[in-house]
Order: structure tokens, then sequence, then C-alpha cells
């Protein structure tokens, strides 16, 4: 049996585990790796909860790994990991901002701090352009990462 961790390994712009970005989501649905739930995103391999939403068993809030599709093409766009994500054997899901930055050797593009999720809950995100991610950030801690292709300067 494979480590369900596995699941979350990062390949920047080009997979989350076996899930690759430009993939088609149709055969994903008709195996039953992916059941579909909204119109423009969908859970890996989800129970059905009391409240009719699909997601994890380990995690009842569904918020682990959200897959975002394009709407025309039914492909496979972006990931937003919220518990866990793997590179380079580090988990980058619940540490310190200042790993990120270790383990990817670089300062971000882009920095927004203060930005406010909802309700004063206020994170800084953190754009790395050459490896695809969007990391969230409240209180020094990484709570999010969004991953997706990596585009070129040309």
């Amino acid at each position: 049996m494979k480590d369900p961790q596995e699941r979350f390994v990062l390949v920047p712009g080009k997979s989350l585990g076996a899930l690759k970005i430009g993939e088609e989501l149709a055969p994903l649905i008709e195996k039953g790796r992916i059941t579909k739930f909204s119109y423009d995103n969908a859970i890996l391999n989800p129970v059905k909860s009391k409240d009719g939403k699909f997601v994890y068993p380990d995690d009842p809030d569904g918020e682990s790994l959200i897959i975002y599709a394009d709407d025309d093409n039914r492909v496979i766009e972006d990931f937003r990991c919220s518990k866990s994500l793997i590179y380079d054997d580090q988990e980058l899901i619940g540490v310190p901002y200042r790993v990120i930055l270790e383990t990817l050797g670089t300062e971000p593009d882009e920095l927004e701090t203060d930005f406010e999720v909802f309700d004063g809950d206020l994170q800084t995100i953190a754009e790395f352009d050459s490896y695809g991610l969007q990391v969230w950030v409240r209180d020094g801690v990484v709570v999010t990462i969004f991953v997706s292709e990596i585009f070129g300067d040309d």
C-alpha cells in the first residue's frame, strides 16, 4: 500500500502526487479517483459526510486538498493544499515561513502583507513564480499553499 502522504508530493509546476496539471478530469472521475462537488473544483478520493459534502476521511472539513479545474476544458489547473505539501522531503504546511525560504532557497517574487481573509484574519501571501507556488502565512506559520503551472517570461 502506498504512503498516503505521496498524494501531497510536489513536482513544481507539473504535479501533486499522481495528479498532473493539465490532466483531464473525466477519466479520473470515471475511475473514481476524483468526485466532483462543485462547478470549478473537485476533491480526491473523498467520502460523503452527513451534511452531503465530499471530504477526506481524515479531513472532516474537506480542506486538505482542493483541485481547481478549467471550466471549459475540464482539466486540472491548480491545487490548494491546507494539510500537507511535501517538496524535497520537507513538509511545507504548518511550518514557520522561514522553512519555505530555506527549502526553496529564494525570496518571494511578490509579497502581500496584512491581506484580510475574513473577519480580521490577516495573512501574508508570498508568490514564488519559479515554483508555481502561492504561500499563505498566518502568524508566521504556513497555512495554505496554492500550486499552479509555472509560466515563463516569453
